[in-house]
C-alpha cells in the first residue's frame, strides 16, 4: 500500500523499499557495482522485487502518516552518497516511514562480527593471561594454576573465581551487542518489543548460567574430581582433550570463550522462539 515500507528477500541481503502505490517505488539503486555510484530513484515495483521475488512488508508500531512517508522519498529521488554502514537502502526506508533511520542488517551483522572476535579473542587474550599473571611464569600446570588464583583474588576468591571472572567479560561485551542490537523502540511493533525483551533476559541468563556449569563439568570431567587444585588442573586438561585444544591452557580457553558464545546464541534463539510463539498458528475452538 502507499507508504509502506516494503522488503524483497534477495539472498544473502534484504533490499528495502518506500511504495508510492502506483505500482513504483523509492529506493536505492544504481548500475551494478560500485554501490556508491546508486542514486535515490523511482523504479516499478517489478523492477524492484526481480524475477520470481517476494517483497513484504515491515510493520511498524509507530510510523509517519502514508503521505508524509511518500513526500520524504520523493524528496530525495536524485540524491546520492549510499554508503554500506550508515545510508544504505533500508536506512532510507525506515527513515521515510518511520522517521528513524536505521540498518537492522547492518546492527545484527555488527553484532555478529563482535561476538566472533569477542569468542576468538578470548582465548587468545585468555593464554596471554595465564601465561604471565601467576607468580610462577609460563603455561606450565604450576604457571596456568598461579595465574587463575591471582586473578581470582582480584574479587577475594580462588582459582575457580579466577577462570570464571575470565569468561566474564568476554561474556559481558557478548551480552552488551546483544542489548545493542534489541534495544527498546518506540516505532518496533509490540510484537517486535516483547521478543527483544526475552532476547536480552536469555543472554544475561545464558551467561550466568554457563559460567556456573563450566564449574560444575569443571570438577566432574578430570580425573581427579572435585575443586581442589589437583581437581581442576585435570579438569580442564581433560575439558582441553576433548576440545583438540590441548591441555590446560587450551581447556581454560575454551570456558573462557564458551559463556560469550552461548549467551548471544541465546539471545538470537530467545527473539526468534518469542516471535514464533506470538505468531503461532491458533487452534480452533473445540465446539461445545
Amino acid at each position: 500500500m502507499r507508504g509502506d515500507h516494503v522488503v524483497v528477500d534477495r539472498g544473502p541481503y534484504r533490499h528495502h523499499a518506500v511504495d508510492r502505490g502506483d505500482g513504483t517505488v523509492v529506493h536505492f539503486a544504481g548500475p551494478g557495482k560500485p554501490k556508491t555510484a546508486a542514486s535515490i530513484r523511482i523504479d516499478s515495483f517489478e523492477d524492484f522485487i526481480g524475477e520470481g521475488g517476494t517483497a513484504t512488508v515491515r510493520e511498524y508500531g509507530q510510523r509517519l502518516d502514508p503521505e508524509e512517508s511518500v513526500r520524504r522519498a520523493e524528496a530525495l529521488v536524485g540524491i546520492t552518497g549510499y554508503d554500506l554502514l550508515t545510508n544504505n537502502c533500508e536506512h532510507l526506508a525506515s527513515s521515510c516511514v518511520a522517521g528513524v533511520p536505521e540498518s537492522r542488517q547492518v546492527e545484527r551483522s555488527s553484532a555478529f562480527g563482535v561476538v566472533i572476535v569477542v569468542t576468538y579473542g578470548a582465548g587468545v587474550v585468555s593464554v596471554e593471561v595465564l601465561a604471565g599473571a601467576g607468580h610462577v611464569a609460563g603455561l606450565s600446570g604450576p604457571g596456568v594454576m598461579s595465574a587463575l588464583s591471582t586473578t581470582g583474588r582480584l574479587v577475594n576468591g580462588g582459582a575457580v573465581e579466577g577462570l570464571y571472572l575470565l569468561g566474564l567479560i568476554p561474556a559481558g561485551l557478548a551480552v552488551t551487542a546483544v542489548f545493542m542490537v534489541t534495544r527498546d523502540k518506540q516505532h518496533l511493533t509490540e510484537e517486535e518489543r516483547r521478543a527483544n525483551v526475552v532476547a536480552r533476559r536469555a543472554a544475561v541468563c545464558a551467561a550466568v548460567a554457563t559460567g556456573i556449569l563450566e564449574v560444575f563439568l569443571l570438577s566432574a570431567v578430570g580425573k581427579t574430581k572435585g575443586l581442589s587444585g589437583p581437581g581442576i588442573s585435570s579438569g580442564l586438561a581433560t575439558i582441553g582433550g576433548i576440545s583438540n585444544k590441548g591441555g590446560m591452557v587450551g581447556g581454560a580457553s575454551v570456558l573462557v570463550a564458551t559463556p560469550a558464545l552461548v549467551a548471544a546464541l541465546s539471545g538470537w534463539l530467545g527473539y526468534k522462539a518469542s516471535m514464533w510463539w506470538q505468531f503461532r498458528p491458533q487452534m480452533p475452538a473445540l465446539a461445545a
